[in-house]
């Protein structure tokens, strides 16, 4: 895999820092992006090492400003992929015996079909029995969720998933540390350029970003059974699962990460990393109080700055995508659940009634509302395909004040 050109590496800044709605909308991940900035900054780390032992020239500072460059992109990377504290997560490195920087490790979501390139969300349970994920059991082979999806309540139907990573987290924090120091080393012989890194403290910290760690923090969460009221000021309050609500200690109330993400303007990720920042919910209340008298206003400078390509603020591109793409189309439906921000699902499925059939087909279509979208996980020769909309409610109009409170109605036509 070659190293990106100087064009390249602006499209994967566009990608990673700007919009990045496509798993909102889930559209299958052609280039790896992820994947492809890490190879990228391994070889060009491994190139400037040569240049310095080496005779120096002008292709040293080149070649030392584009790892720079990945760097930073690699530390965006780093931010969301980074596990939570004193939590030891399996890795498929480990479980399959493959080497640790394996490029043929690749588990996509399979919800919006994203590269799951380090973290992901797993579950065994909802396959099928006669399935090959199921009967091996091995990480990577069974119903996957990236991250994202996952800390937008996109799940399996069980929502059981066990959080899982490609290789051991620090494989990546140290091939960061060797890419700093070569900068360092080349700072030593070159008057310039001078190079500015984050804090590796810091960086693994930030309250407002960290997608798979507020995703198993969500996991933990949804251990529980119990329920809670969303409060609206002005508006009727409802009943939803503990996991979908958060409670403000500040404010008396729960509200749904749906009304937090409309009415508050403030993103689950971060809603779930703030929440227990301290006793009293403090750090949390002060930032979803802020984001709702302060987004409006901020609003103009945050679709420029997407338009020019140029890095937006990260909490208002999460709010706004996850407010503005409510549509999408999941890539392997058979065992999913539509998370918070889903207003409405489009699915094309394969009608298989042959693997369907049997004495626990009818159990299967009553254990879930979902349960009539399940298919074979891989397709069915000479069946034709069902295309459809799934709505988290049958009154889409009532959607956004009963969050969900209804069940999912699917309405399919054959093609």
């Amino acid at each position: 895999m070659s190293c990106p050109c100087i064009k390249g590496r602006t499209v994967f800044r566009f990608q990673m820092f700007s919009n990045c709605s496509w798993y909102r909308v889930c559209r299958r991940e052609t280039y790896r992006i992820k994947s492809t900035i890490y190879h990228a900054l391994h070889r060009s780390r491994i190139e400037l090492e040569d240049l310095i032992r080496g005779d120096r020239s002008r292709r040293t500072k080149v070649v030392a400003n584009r790892l720079s460059t990945l760097l930073r992109l690699f530390d965006y990377i780093l931010t969301n992929e980074c596990p939570p504290e004193n939590i030891q997560i399996p890795t498929i490195s480990e479980t399959s015996g493959c080497d640790e920087n394996d490029e043929d490790v690749h588990v996509v979501c399979d919800f919006c079909g994203a590269d799951a390139f380090q973290s992901f969300f797993e579950c065994h349970t909802c396959v099928p029995s006669n399935s090959e994920s199921s009967a091996s059991a091995t990480h990577g082979n069974g119903y996957a969720i990236c991250p994202a999806c996952y800390s937008e309540g996109r799940s399996c139907r069980c929502e059981i998933m066990k959080a899982v990573q490609c290789r051991p987290f620090k494989v990546l924090v140290q091939e960061r540390q060797k890419t700093i120091k070569v900068l360092r080393d080349c700072e030593a012989l070159e008057p310039s350029p001078r190079f500015d890194f984050e804090q590796e403290k810091k960086l693994f910290s930030d309250d407002r970003s960290g997608v798979f760690r507020a995703a198993c923090v969500l996991a933990d969460q949804r251990r529980q059974a119990d329920a809670r009221t969303c409060s609206i000021p002005s508006k009727s309050s409802h009943i939803v699962p503990s996991t979908w609500a958060l409670y403000c200690r500040k404010c008396h109330s729960a509200r749904c990460y749906l009304h937090l993400a409309t009415n508050f303007h403030m993103h689950s990720v971060e809603a779930l990393l703030l929440h227990d920042k301290d006793r009293e919910n403090s750090s949390y209340h002060q930032r979803h109080v802020l984001l709702r008298n302060s987004y409006g206003s901020k609003l103009p400078a945050f679709l420029r700055a997407t338009e020019n390509g140029t890095v937006p603020d990260a909490s208002m591109r999460s709010v706004y995508n996850a407010s503005t793409f409510d549509r999408c189309k999941p890539m392997n439906p058979t065992f999913m659940k539509l998370g918070w921000y889903d207003g409405r699902a489009d699915i094309v499925m394969i009608n298989n009634d042959s693997i369907e059939g049997g004495a626990d087909a009818s159990d299967r279509i009553e254990e879930s509302p979902l349960s009539s979208l399940s298919s074979d996980s891989g397709p069915v020769a000479n069946s034709p395909p069902i295309r459809g909309t799934l709505h988290p409610s049958s009154n889409e109009a009532q959607t956004r004040l009963q969050c969900h409170d209804s069940d999912p109605v699917f309405t399919e036509t054959t093609a």
